[in-house]
């Protein structure tokens, strides 16, 4: 499967609003110890509603979309599934028999 020209245009667009929420969630200014005096209740509504609101989403949907991307040229099949389901767990044995996080 390969993406189309509109496809990858609309994904393009997405990622500015997902960049710009991400940036929302680090510069909340709670958090970071900077004070702020004089700040009106609207505010303090509009930073709460969007650092703690609606940004919420933008790691998520990153996260799906580089699943999305990582996956886009595979094409899976059932003894390929199988074989790299025993090497993942063969490695996760490892790493947990041995201690080696």
């Amino acid at each position: 499967m390969t993406l189309n020209k509109i496809t990858s245009e609309r994904l393009s667009l997405l990622r500015f609003p997902l960049i710009v929420g991400v940036v929302f969630i680090h510069a909340n200014v709670e958090y970071s110890g900077i004070i702020i005096d004089q700040q009106s209740w609207f505010s303090d509504f509009f930073r709460t509603i969007i650092s703690r609101g609606i940004a919420r989403i933008s790691v998520p949907i990153f996260f799906l979309m580089s699943g999305f991307f990582f996956f886009l040229g595979f094409s899976w099949t059932l003894d390929k599934y199988k074989k790299k389901f025993v090497l993942v767990l063969i490695h996760c044995y490892y790493l947990f028999y041995f201690g080696i996080f």
